[in-house]
């Protein structure tokens, strides 16, 4: 047994982290928390950086973790990639799981990095479309047309 399998090990037996999903975590949030807040934001980037690669040559490709990815480029100041993700990832959760709600999520935060809104639009659009409304759809797909800078009215109310 390797030295981190055994600290695990430990922390496991303390209810300390947990394995969830596959993944381990921190059993209580709280905990997570506070150890996040006494990381320097310098590090704080660096850390979410090294994670981001660390996927990303883990799963090459695999659409299922551009959620994850998103965020941790985001919070490592990478508007960029985290816009790339955010867009694979809305994909991912409108045309093979129709998780709509953390699909619009994902593709209203990518709106704030002022990238390729028409892109984005039209995923929303999509989302909107396979949901049956009709309206919205419509909405925001016109914008995605025109190529506005700004959401239309009813467009971000309802979302």
């Amino acid at each position: 047994m390797t030295d981190v399998e055994a600290w695990l090990t430990a922390c496991a037996n303390a209810a300390v982290i947990e394995v969830a999903d596959g993944a381990w975590r921190f059993a209580h949030d709280k905990l997570r928390l506070f150890l996040l807040k006494e990381i320097a934001p310098d590090d704080f980037k660096t850390i979410n950086r090294q994670i981001a690669e660390g996927i990303e040559v883990t799963y090459k490709d695999d659409p299922a973790y551009a959620e994850r990815l998103t965020e941790h480029w985001r919070q490592a100041g990478e508007p960029g990639k985290a816009f790339t993700y955010a867009l694979r990832a809305g994909e991912y959760l409108i045309r093979l799981t129709a998780e709509y709600d953390r699909a619009e999520r994902l593709l209203h935060l990518a709106l704030h990095f002022d990238l390729d809104r028409t892109r984005v639009f039209a995923l929303l659009g999509e989302a909107a479309l396979r949901r049956g409304q009709f309206d919205l759809a419509t909405d925001h797909y016109q914008v995605a047309l025109t190529g506005a800078d700004a959401p239309c009215a009813r467009a971000s109310t309802t979302a």
